[in-house]
């Protein structure tokens, strides 16, 4: 996301503005810090102007945890 609104020469608090959240969570969001709801998805992809599932569009070369989960039998 963050390279989505720094395309359109955006500020945190530009987008902030135009979705109607504070600049803090959207660069919690963009860091990969905070989940969102669909409701939020919808209103940063509306502001940036893009179809939600660009927002999915991220860097795959940051190293990503993987936590593995214990199976009940």
């Amino acid at each position: 996301m963050q390279q989505l609104r720094e395309s359109q020469k955006l500020a945190l608090r530009e987008l902030s503005y135009r979705c109607n959240l504070d600049h803090s969570k959207i660069g919690k969001i963009e860091k990969g810090r905070m989940n969102i709801t669909l409701n939020t998805l919808f209103e940063l992809s509306d502001a940036l102007q893009v179809h939600p599932r660009d927002l999915f569009e991220f860097d795959v070369e940051q190293p990503v945890q993987v936590v593995a989960a214990a199976v009940a039998e």
